[in-house]
């Protein structure tokens, strides 16, 4: 973000509560203990990001409930980065000169519930980043990146 020029708060959104069986193997690892210890969180992005998530502003950890929940008064676009049916191209997208970018989690992707709450009046859209290769999609920083080179290729300053 901070490479980019970008402002504003990171997020982290857990949407655990979909009880696919595997969740808990999903979240939960040696390296954090629980998603919500927000100072695990905060160590790994700190030693990913080597000092730049401070330009970022605070990391915030929020259930997926508490963030729609926020969404919902929010009038800035919400850009959604996810290999959707009748997502837009990254290339052929326009974006506004002010959004809000979310990229879904590596394997799991969006979750389905903040797709479903999308508004379309408000410039919501779902964007994939289009990919020759064998693979349809990138981890979640790859994706961001892209995001974020594409928004500031159109708004250069």
């Amino acid at each position: 973000m901070a490479c980019f020029g970008a402002e504003g708060r990171l997020a982290v959104v857990h949407y655990g509560d979909n009880r696919d069986g595997d969740d808990d193997a999903r979240r939960l690892g040696p390296d954090c203990p629980g998603f919500f210890d927000l100072p695990a969180i905060s160590r790994q992005i700190a030693r990913t990001a080597c000092g730049a998530e401070r330009s970022a502003g605070p990391i915030e950890p929020l259930p997926l409930g508490a963030f729609l929940e926020r969404d919902r008064s929010c009038d800035v676009p919400l850009l959604v980065i996810e290999t959707v049916n009748g997502a837009t191209s990254l290339q052929d997208f326009e974006f506004p000169p002010c959004c809000r970018i979310v990229v879904g989690s590596e394997g799991r992707g969006v979750s389905s519930l903040l797709i479903q709450a999308m508004q379309a009046r408000r410039g919501d859209a779902a964007l994939y980043i289009p990919m020759p290769g064998p693979h349809p999609s990138l981890n979640a920083a790859m994706a961001l990146s892209c995001a974020l080179y594409e928004y500031r290729r159109q708004w250069p300053s």
